[in-house]
C-alpha cells in the first residue's frame, strides 16, 4: 500500500510538472511582431528568420494572413521579385512561408476549378495584372523560371501537381493578351 501510494505520488507529481511546463511554454512562446508596425524589410527579415520557422503553425498562418494584401492571390509573390531582398533571404522566405500557405494555394486552385469559364478568365486576368504590376514595381534579378522552380521546391507534392496543372491555362491567357514573357512571377 505504501509503495503504491509513492508510485501514485511520483506519477501525479510528474504529470503536474509536465502540465506546468507545457502551460508555461504556451504562455511564453514567441509571438510574431505586429505586421502593421513593420517595414517591408522587417517583415522579410522576420519571415526569413528561425524565429518564424519555430513558431506554432497556427501562429505562422495567422501572421501570413495578416500581411496579405487585400485580394492577393499570392501574397509572397511581391517578395520574390523585390530587388532589395538578398537571394538567401528570398530562399529562406520561400522555405518558411510556402509550406504555411500551401493549403490556401490548394483551396484557391480548387475554387478556380469550380468556376464557370468566364469567371476563370477574370480570375486569371486579375492574377496576371497583379503579377505584372509586381514585376514592374520590383525589377528583380531572379528569372521567372527560377522563381517558379523556387516556389515549386517548397510546396507539398499535391499543391505542386495542382500548380503545374494550372500553368498552361495561365500561359494561354497571357498569350491571348499579348504578354510574351514566360511566367508573370
Amino acid at each position: 500500500m505504501n509503495t503504491n501510494r509513492k508510485i501514485l505520488l511520483v506519477c501525479g507529481t510528474g504529470l503536474l510538472v509536465l502540465v506546468g511546463v507545457f502551460g508555461v511554454s504556451r504562455v511564453v512562446r514567441l509571438k510574431p511582431p505586429v505586421p502593421q508596425a513593420e517595414t517591408p524589410e522587417q517583415t522579410v527579415a522576420f519571415l526569413a528568420s528561425e524565429a518564424f520557422a519555430k513558431m506554432d503553425l497556427d501562429d505562422r498562418r495567422e501572421y501570413v494572413r495578416q500581411i496579405q494584401m487585400p485580394g492577393s492571390q499570392a501574397p509572397v509573390m511581391s517578395l520574390m521579385s523585390d530587388p532589395s531582398i538578398s537571394e538567401e533571404q528570398r530562399r529562406q522566405v520561400m522555405k518558411n512561408v510556402l509550406p504555411v500557405v500551401g493549403p490556401l494555394i490548394n483551396q484557391r486552385l480548387d475554387e478556380f476549378d469550380q468556376l464557370p469559364a468566364a469567371q476563370r478568365t477574370a480570375r486569371l486576368d486579375a492574377f496576371i495584372d497583379q503579377m505584372q504590376k509586381s514585376r514592374q514595381d520590383n525589377q528583380g534579378t531572379v528569372s521567372s523560371v527560377e522563381r517558379m522552380n523556387l516556389m515549386l521546391q517548397y510546396v507539398d507534392p499535391q499543391t505542386r501537381a495542382k500548380m503545374r496543372k494550372h500553368i498552361p491555362a495561365l500561359l494561354s491567357r497571357m498569350k491571348e493578351r499579348g504578354i510574351r514573357s514566360g511566367l508573370p512571377f
